[in-house]
């Protein structure tokens, strides 16, 4: 409904209250009061249809039939999202009913609240029964940790044979407060490491793309996600979304929750489950594309052979970006629910496209739309997110503490490319950049090792180990570089399990040969090496 609209409708309906005030004062003679029968109600605080509760406003000592019109107004102001029923006369699913044998009356939205016009009644003592009223509560000031803002509700009733009076100060009928708390990583949603948060806010774990993770054997999550209940019953099935006085609002389904994954690196698969069960709590998997999208379970996942056997479906990505939505097809009213979600990932060595920033996680309600579909939630209604995981180069640090080949020193280099193992290690290859470092002057230009075995410019490969002089060290790194040079030198190697020797000999002309050798020293700064991801 435009902006426009509610305001034409808004005036209407109030011009319709004052022109039908008449004062013989029969039907309602004594002021009105408003009440909440069954008591004052949660509302999700990122909810745009969220339901009030039955309002009942009681006026009395009337001794004839008359004609109601009651005004409804709340503080802080909320618009009303009652579906529109009929779109001539704007009446919404909300209605009016008096007892007594009078007739109903279904509410327009006017600005600040909505009118109910034209309630009969014959009760001399009468109540009138408000329902289906749904308002958008993202409006209403929310902060986690602090207490619920309440919903005051005012109303003001006039008509024919009624006295015109208001209900005063404006009673409670809800509170709103944030319906998702904010969610975390976990190792486990049982056993020993139940509860246990690994990763949490932006702390920040890195692992190398060389490693395999879930690719042989049987796959496991590598983490769950909590997602957790603000308050009682803010997860709702879709009969739980349902009006209980069989409003015509008709759900589409019950509380979705959308699990965001974003910065999800080129190589790397996300696999979740079809269906999580954690106490009382289930949530059903919702197949793509959309938040709206019908209630279907999606395709389990027939390949890798590693997570084919777990009941997981496949989560597709764009532009680093995979989206999952869960509905609530079972919970606990009287519990504050908590589901776990696992996560599997997927992926062959050296498959990742590596990546410094970090793969993060969010959850959300479900789905961000307009105040049309019951539910639907406003954006930014989003946890904070959870930075945990980022994917960077597999590579070795290695110092030689000394060389030379200068003044009859010549200094010999043996770098090991260690990843064929018998331990079951993933071999890898990549080129070995070598600093030079040396006291006083102009320290030599870095550049690549030599490669002797495969040829200039090609990289180390596992299971082969590579020796070479500084001399030429020295040459192959750059042109221009000095022909001789004392200092240390930091290999970076794009490889794990390097290790490096240097023999260094003195032979100057005259004078007997001498010689020593020593192990590189395998540096963890700048260095990233074998992760334990949950494979």
């Amino acid at each position: 409904m435009s902006d426009f609209r509610a305001r034409l409708l808004g005036l209407a309906g109030a011009a319709v209250i004052f022109s039908g005030m008449a004062f013989g004062q029969n039907l309602c003679q004594t002021s009105a009061a408003l009440a909440v029968p069954s008591g004052a109600a949660f509302l999700r605080a990122e909810g745009q249809t969220e339901l009030l509760p039955p309002i009942q406003v009681t006026c009395s000592t009337g001794t004839a039939a008359g004609t109601a019109n009651i005004q409804l107004f709340f503080s802080p102001a909320v618009t009303v999202t009652s579906a529109i029923v009929t779109s001539s006369s704007g009446a919404t699913e909300a209605v009016a009913a008096a007892n007594g044998g009078g007739t109903s009356a279904p509410g327009i939205i006017t600005p600040g609240g909505i009118t109910f016009t034209g309630i009969t009644t014959s009760a001399t003592t009468t109540t009138f029964t408000i329902t289906n009223i749904r308002v958008n509560a993202t409006a209403i000031p929310s902060t986690v940790g602090s207490a619920p803002t309440p919903v005051s509700a005012t109303a003001f009733i006039a008509g024919t044979n009624v006295t015109p009076s208001s209900t005063g100060t404006g009673v409670p009928v809800a509170y709103a407060l944030n319906g998702l708390s904010p969610s975390k990583e976990y190792s486990d949603n049982g056993g020993a490491n139940a509860g246990k948060v690994i990763v949490a806010g932006t702390s920040l774990t890195s692992f190398g793309i060389c490693n395999p993770i879930n690719a042989s054997g049987t796959a496991s999550p590598n983490f769950f996600v909590s997602v957790v209940e603000g308050f009682q019953n803010s997860f709702k099935t879709k009969a739980e979304e349902t009006s209980p006085t069989g409003a015509p609002d008709s759900p589409s389904f019950g509380t979705r929750i959308a699990v965001t994954f974003t910065n999800v690196p080129s190589g790397l698969s996300i696999y979740l489950p079809t269906s999580v069960t954690t106490g009382g709590l289930t949530l059903a998997a919702i197949s793509s594309p959309t938040a709206t999208s019908a209630t279907n379970t999606p395709t389990v996942a027939t390949s890798p052979s590693s997570v084919n056997t777990g009941g997981l479906y496949f989560v597709p990505s764009s532009s680093g970006t995979a989206t999952a939505w869960f509905e609530v097809m079972a919970d606990n009213p009287g519990a504050i629910d908590t589901g776990y979600i696992g996560v599997t990932l997927y992926a062959t060595a050296n498959s990742i496209s590596a990546q410094s920033t970090m793969l993060t996680v969010a959850t959300s309600f479900a789905p961000i739309t307009g105040a049309t579909t019951i539910p639907s939630f406003a954006a930014g209604s989003s946890t904070v997110p959870l930075g945990f995981l980022s994917f960077t180069a597999c590579t070795t640090s290695l110092l030689f503490p000394f060389v030379s080949n200068a003044a009859g020193f010549e200094t010999g280099i043996a770098i090991a490319n260690t990843t064929v193992d018998p331990f079951g290690g993933v071999a890898q290859s990549g080129t070995c950049t070598l600093n030079f470092y040396g006291t006083g002057g102009t320290n030599p230009k870095p550049g690549p090792a030599p490669n002797p075995n495969e040829g200039s410019g090609k990289p180390f490969n596992g299971g082969e180990t590579y020796a070479f002089t500084l001399t030429s060290a020295l040459a192959a790194a750059a042109s221009g570089n000095p022909a001789t040079f004392t200092g240390y030198i930091i290999a970076q190697c794009g490889f794990q399990e390097a290790h490096g020797f240097a023999y260094i000999t003195y032979a100057f002309p005259g004078t007997s040969s001498d010689s020593m050798g020593y192990v590189a020293n395998v540096l963890t700064r700048g260095s990233v090496g074998p992760e334990s991801l949950g494979q």
